[in-house]
């Protein structure tokens, strides 16, 4: 039976991962990321002279505006602050790979003046390797997503808007490895706020991130697929790990516990081999290898394979709320 599981998780995350990025793509876009040009940040002045180069030299607004189809694009170590004139942020609306030197390293700041990329309907971004703080939008702080996303070792921390906290989407995005802390949405998703999309998202941690709904993960009309993930000291008023309104979301191998606000709110379809400690996703314990606590100050119990490990501490500060 635990075979038969192992393959039916594997089966749904490989579906869902090639709908959204593979056979999609190809069906659009013949030559998604077919090899083309690599453009190297090499200024952290923002400037944009209307091409590629020019000026100080190759700045991150220039690599991303009018970077062609198949790029990719280095951006170095280092702290790259975003310009306080510029609120619409970057627009991708090419299909490009995006890759720092890892998250601890290469980092974008927005200052809290506006948000920092925002992915078009046509676009489709790869982004690895690094992190995304203090942006500040209406809907994504961070990143706004209408076209394709991938996540890959990256950074959400201290980005805040009234939807989506650090990301809103409304596309295919697909999220692995990646860290959210800290940020904030004064309505919907304090980490992620998903709209009429389709989201896989696997060995990510959410940690403290706040919401008036959903202060990990908000989910509407869209499906949604947790794999080795961690959701922990998050924040809201209803459903401070997931909320999900008529969506259709699928966990497994995942952890939620201290969050503050319940666990889950809403339906959800467990892959097995959870845990949580309120009750609220309606798993029962010793079932499909989960495991439900709901007494008060139970031990919080580590996924084998989430990325959570030593970061996940206690976490009560209060939300003012609208």
């Amino acid at each position: 039976m635990k075979i038969i599981k192992h393959i039916r998780i594997l089966t749904i995350l490989a579906l869902t991962a090639a709908i959204a990025f593979g056979t999609t793509a190809r069906a659009e876009h013949p030559d998604a990321f077919a090899p083309a040009m690599s453009i190297t940040v090499t200024t952290g002045f923002d400037e944009d002279d209307g091409y590629v180069g020019g000026g100080m030299g190759v700045s991150l607004r220039e690599a991303l505006t009018h970077a062609a189809d198949g790029a990719t694009i280095t951006i170095p170590a280092g702290v790259y602050t975003l310009d306080a004139d510029s609120h619409s942020g970057i627009t991708v609306s090419s299909k490009v790979k995006i890759k720092g030197a890892g998250r601890e390293h290469t980092i974008i700041d927005a200052g809290n003046n506006g948000r920092i990329i925002t992915v078009s309907a046509g676009g489709h971004a790869e982004i690895q390797g690094i992190t995304f703080r203090n942006g500040k939008a209406d809907r994504g702080g961070a990143i706004l997503n209408e076209g394709a996303l991938t996540l890959i070792d990256a950074g959400f921390v201290g980005n805040h808007a009234e939807d989506g906290g650090a990301i809103y989407t409304a596309g295919f995005t697909t999220v692995l490895g990646t860290m959210f802390e800290s940020n904030h949405a004064s309505y919907l998703g304090g980490g992620i706020c998903a709209v009429e999309a389709d989201v896989l998202v696997s060995g990510t941690s959410f940690l403290k991130n706040t919401a008036h709904l959903g202060g990990g993960i908000y989910n509407r009309f869209s499906m949604l697929v947790l794999e080795s993930t961690t959701l922990y000291g998050n924040l809201a008023g209803s459903g401070a790990g997931i909320k999900d309104y008529v969506g259709f979301t699928r966990v497994g191998s995942s952890s939620l516990a201290e969050n503050f606000g319940g666990n889950f709110e809403g339906s959800f379809i467990s892959l097995g081999n959870n845990y949580e400690d309120d009750g609220s996703s309606g798993f029962t314990d010793g079932v499909n290898g989960d495991t439900v606590q709901r007494s008060a100050g139970t031990a919080y119990k580590r996924v084998t394979h989430s990325p959570c490990g030593d970061l996940c501490h206690n976490h009560r500060e209060q939300q003012h709320r609208r």
